[in-house]
């Protein structure tokens, strides 16, 4: 109810929740339009992804106020091994129509900003393979964003 009168007051809502699915992520699911989640590259990860979009394609056929417009997977914590690598690859594949072209790679950067407190992008100069990483996957979320934002006005029209 909350969302649903501050929305016409705001262009983008971002409700950051942790992986655990309890009552706060199934409101934020209930008021969100755009799924972005962060999937890491490792085959454990992996694995539990078929169960992951399961799950939220469950919940989207059973909910009466939730379909997403945009609904994709990040592989991040990417790292220079085969077998990262290799999840990186089959994301990419076995996701294809949900996987976001970006990739963000693991490092210790990413550490010293969460416990500093502060964005990547404060404490890193641009030219930083991460802080690129991470910018990169803004642009292509925001042109997801427009794009669909488009096609809805365009339909209304």
């Amino acid at each position: 109810k909350i969302i649903k009168k501050i929305k016409k007051d705001f262009n983008l809502i971002i409700f950051d929740c942790n992986p655990s699915w309890d009552t706060t992520v199934d409101n934020a699911l209930g008021a969100s339009n755009v799924l972005l989640s962060p999937m890491n590259c490792s085959i454990n990860t992996y694995r539990a992804m078929r169960v992951f979009t399961k799950l939220i394609n469950d919940y989207t056929k059973d909910s009466t106020t939730s379909t997403f417009d945009i609904f994709r997977v990040i592989p991040t914590l990417l790292r220079p091994t085969k077998a990262s690598k290799f999840v990186e690859g089959k994301y990419r594949v076995d996701y294809k129509d949900i996987c976001l072209s970006s990739s963000i790679k693991d490092a210790t950067i990413a550490e010293t900003s969460n416990a500093s407190g502060k964005s990547l992008i404060e404490i890193s100069s641009h030219k930083e393979n991460l802080t690129h990483d991470y910018i990169q996957c803004i642009k292509e979320i925001s042109s997801l964003i427009q794009e669909t934002e488009g096609e809805k006005h365009a339909r209304l029209q």
